[in-house]
């Protein structure tokens, strides 16, 4: 059995003012500490706008020179028009601190009408979780490298209330069983703490090209899960698992805001070419008590 589910990132990013977290915290197996991870529902048509709003956002960052960085992924497999986001911290005390930084760098560009005004016209939901590394559940993460990952299988699995530990009992068995097939895989997995109503846990890989999919390892898995041993991970699975769902990510660099780390493993995928802005503004015009729209404006002429 491969790990028992991927994910899909559930998360939020501009329209909820977070923290972009700073150089990405490792642990002792390179695996970034507490994720927070959002997701942008982008509307349909808006996608060349959104982009151009999220470089914006990125040119502001940069103008700032402050310590701020994210990984900006879209679905390759799963529901489009999504854009997702990741960002790696050390502790909440990290998460805290960024935050106000975040709040600092981006003051001048949320007072800008325009750019608010696009915001809320391309996007049509947000949502953000905080998710807690778990060692314990992951295998083989000192393979785990972001930098070189130019897309992500990812996944997330649901479970019902009061029944975390019977499902951490049976990661842990797997884990087992795939060390002593040396089932060539790894992933990391997560633990959601925040922005979910039930247990959940999420499962990431990294892959440095959709071609590390065509491995078949189906014999070293049926060589330790025997038919018993699914039997018993399916039932198991039935008692504890609401639901799970997975999909492949494409990482884009062209909206992320990746650190000095990330670009140094693979300076080829993570170095782009700024586009110019080219998000359409509409005219405005100052009056007394605010800003009135170019349509206000047409109107009074024909009075």
């Amino acid at each position: 059995m491969k790990k028992t589910a991927v994910l899909v990132l559930a998360c939020a990013f501009l329209l909820s003012v977070t923290a972009m977290a700073a150089e990405p915290a490792k642990t002792a197996s390179n695996v970034p500490k507490i994720i927070q991870i959002y997701k942008d529902e982008v509307k349909m048509g808006s996608q060349m706008t959104y982009d151009n709003l999220i470089r914006q956002v990125r040119q502001t960052v940069n103008t700032s020179n402050a310590g701020l960085f994210w990984v900006a992924a879209t679905p390759i497999t799963g529901h489009a028009g999504t854009v997702s986001f990741i960002t790696f911290h050390e502790n909440f005390a990290d998460v805290e601190a960024t935050g106000k930084t975040w709040e600092k760098a981006m003051a001048p560009l949320m007072k800008d009408a325009s750019f608010n005004r696009e915001l809320g016209q391309s996007v049509g939901s947000s949502k953000s979780i905080i998710a807690r590394y778990r060692e314990d559940l992951s295998y083989r993460p000192e393979k785990f490298d972001m930098g070189t990952a130019t897309n992500w299988e990812l996944g997330i699995v649901k479970l019902k209330p009061g029944t975390s530990m019977d499902f951490a009992d049976l990661e842990k068995e797997s884990l087992e069983l795939h060390k002593r097939g040396n089932i060539d895989e790894h992933w990391v997995v997560y633990q959601v703490e925040y922005g979910s109503s039930q247990p959940t846990f999420l499962f990431l890989t990294g892959l440095k090209s959709l071609a590390d999919l065509d491995s078949d390892l189906k014999d070293a898995h049926k060589a330790v899960f025997t038919d018993a041993v699914r039997r018993r991970f399916s039932t198991t699975a039935r008692e504890v698992v609401t639901s799970e769902e997975g999909v492949l990510l494409a990482v884009r660099p062209d909206i992320s805001r990746p650190s000095q780390t990330l670009v140094a493993a693979n300076p080829s995928f993570w170095t782009v070419k700024e586009e110019p802005i080219t998000v359409a503004r509409t005219k405005t015009r100052k009056v007394k008590g605010g800003i009135e729209p170019a349509a206000m404006k047409e109107t009074e002429k024909k009075q």
